[in-house]
């Protein structure tokens, strides 16, 4: 379609007039649990399942939650040699815990090591620890700590990320499609993990994996974002890459989100500009909670990009201007451009005492 027709310029008008009175975002999230403090708590009842002394069990998690104050000495710099420390707990790990509960600890750690080695832009070693993570989550999905299906899908959103960072975009981007199509139609793609490749596993934790998918997808709206400011050639390709030919079973409102995002994107993708002015009016004057403003954000960023095309449209100044200022002061959107969702760790375990 082409821009610059009556009833384009009609839209543009409809959203210019709109940009002040779309509705804020509420902060009431349509799933009623948090499915990380969910896995939490069924994590903890799958571990006892399997391991019968629960002074093993509190040592072992008390030994796993040091690794996050590695994890983010790593990111803050505050620890000169963080790999000293690893290697200390590590031995510690070693003396202390054997079976189940030793590979339980263990793998936390090793997440860490390939952070570690992502940071230094090692990224081979990066991915052989990512890989090695999964391999243990594989042993204890497989005695029984289901939960841990989400921890070697969050390797493989790792996995993701070194590939793009590494400048294998197109690595990056088959990874991040094969993970949402894992977890929202139950296809594993080319998911690191024969685990992935068995359906009762996917069937087993329906809440849980459907909370995960949501983040999921939102962080990958975010990787997406970010990838294509430090790579504007290969932006084009990103979303037909990562999002192009997702197609999943509508049946909750999160999903219909979802649902609703992607035709936009593509409307935009393919196009269809006044496709796309339609339905990001409905998309916008919709309330939605809080933790889809990143779609809102990217949709507008397009929106930026589509009215800096058209020159000829007369209120174009006042139309950036005020989507300049609904992105800065209702979704404040510089949050999502200086940090990268897909970053932060979407399973972590529960640092809160033993009992």
């Amino acid at each position: 379609m082409m821009i610059g027709t009556q009833n384009y310029y009609s839209l543009l008008d409809k959203l210019l007039a709109a940009c002040s009175n779309f509705p804020p975002s509420t902060e009431e999230s349509p799933m009623l649990y948090n499915f990380n403090k969910l896995m939490n708590i069924l994590q903890k009842k799958e571990i006892a399942g399997i391991v019968s002394d629960p002074a093993i069990i509190a040592g072992a998690h008390q030994l796993s939650v040091k690794f996050g104050y590695i994890t983010r000495s790593i990111l803050t710099g505050e620890d000169p040699d963080p790999m000293q420390t690893y290697d200390a707990l590590q031995a510690e790990i070693e003396q202390s815990l054997s079976g189940p509960m030793y590979i339980y600890a263990k793998q936390w750690g090793l997440s860490v090591k390939a952070l570690y080695y992502y940071k230094q832009h090692n990224f081979e070693k990066a991915l052989d620890y990512s890989l090695e993570c999964v391999i243990l989550n594989e042993y204890l999905i497989r005695e029984g700590i289901f939960t841990l299906l989400f921890r070697a899908a969050e390797q493989n959103k790792n996995i993701s990320r070194i590939f793009f960072r590494s400048g294998n975009w197109q690595a990056g981007a088959t990874f991040a499609k094969d993970l949402l199509h894992y977890l929202l139609n139950g296809e594993p793609g080319q998911l690191y993990g024969t685990i992935f490749r068995e359906k009762t596993f996917w069937n087993e934790i329906p809440y849980v994996r459907e909370g995960y998918a949501y983040q999921c997808f939102r962080v990958m709206v975010s990787l997406m974002i970010h990838v294509e400011k430090r790579h504007p050639v290969i932006a084009p390709h990103l979303f037909p890459g990562i999002f192009g030919d997702l197609r999943f079973e509508i049946n909750t409102p999160d999903r219909q989100i979802l649902a609703h995002w992607m035709h936009i994107r593509k409307a935009f993708h393919t196009g269809d500009y006044e496709e796309f002015l339609i339905e990001l009016l409905e998309f916008m004057h919709d309330p939605k909670c809080k933790i889809y403003d990143i779609l809102k954000t990217d949709l507008l960023l397009e929106t930026i990009k589509l009215v800096k095309k058209e020159t000829q449209y007369p209120g174009a100044a006042a139309l950036l201007q005020n989507i300049g200022d609904y992105l800065e002061n209702e979704l404040h959107a510089q949050e999502y451009l200086n940090k990268d969702l897909s970053a932060a760790n979407l399973v972590s375990i529960d640092d809160s005492p033993e009992k």
